[in-house]
């Protein structure tokens, strides 16, 4: 009995549909594996807002130094969390955090994907002696910010995505303070996520994700995004405590 088997014209047919069944594949499975790396973000900031909160409370509502006034061997992440003695287990790295993805930090060190609002800190080293009273004012200055101070908290941002150094493919590497401008030297908010976003912890202690006005850490700091220390009068800049 004669057996039949595959033309080549069958088989090239059949190998251009598995081709193109690939090719239509493949970029909806990158972006969920973009959206589970964001959704993994999300919960690490949660998981800081926790211990934020757990802080927060044990500190008549001071929010922490961004790092230690004595021999800065302590920085914020690391003061809230020797409160709950899970130092070591802190999720301070983001998935999406090219830099430090996956990454556990066993000592004190700033190369974190997460950046602290460095102006929660107040004036307490001397670091804003350059602003005006009445942006000092804005920012309850001299002293440590605290809980109560915040007008609406839902939308001062405690910590998010960070990055420091010039951005690369859209962002550089993780920082452990962001100011709030776009200062590549010292922590900037870093939009890294899928849409050119980044994800905000919030101080009421609820997480967001943040979608950049122009796909560039910049676009972070518009006005009607997150703001600026330069934003006009009675711009809802989410930095500040008013």
């Amino acid at each position: 009995m004669r057996r039949h088997g595959f033309t080549l014209i069958e088989l090239l047919v059949v190998i251009s549909i598995i081709s193109l069944l690939i090719a239509i594949l493949l970029p909806a499975l990158a972006s969920a594996r973009r959206a589970a790396r964001n959704t993994m973000c999300l919960s690490n900031q949660r998981q800081v807002g926790i211990l934020f909160a757990n802080y927060l409370s044990d500190s008549h509502s001071n929010f922490p130094e961004y790092k230690s006034t004595t021999d800065d061997s302590w920085l914020w992440y690391e003061t809230i969390s020797r409160q709950n003695n899970e130092s070591s287990n802190l999720p301070v790295f983001c998935p999406e955090d090219n830099q430090k993805s996956g990454r556990k930090r066993d000592a004190p060190g700033g190369d974190i994907s997460y950046g602290y609002n460095q102006m929660l800190e107040g004036n307490e080293r001397g670091t804003w002696n350059w602003l005006n009273q009445a942006t000092r004012d804005r920012f309850g200055m001299p002293h440590a910010v605290r809980l109560e101070m915040l007008k609406i908290p839902s939308q001062t941002i405690v910590t998010v995505d960070s990055g420091i150094n010039a951005p690369i493919n859209g962002q550089g590497t993780g920082w452990y303070i962001v100011r709030p401008w776009a200062d590549t030297g010292n922590g900037y908010a870093s939009p890294r996520h899928q849409g050119a976003s980044c994800n905000v912890l919030w101080a009421d202690m609820h997480c967001a994700n943040v979608k950049s006005a122009d796909g560039q850490h910049t676009g972070l700091y518009a006005d009607d995004v997150l703001g600026n220390l330069w934003s006009a009068s009675g711009t809802n800049i989410k930095w500040d405590i008013r």
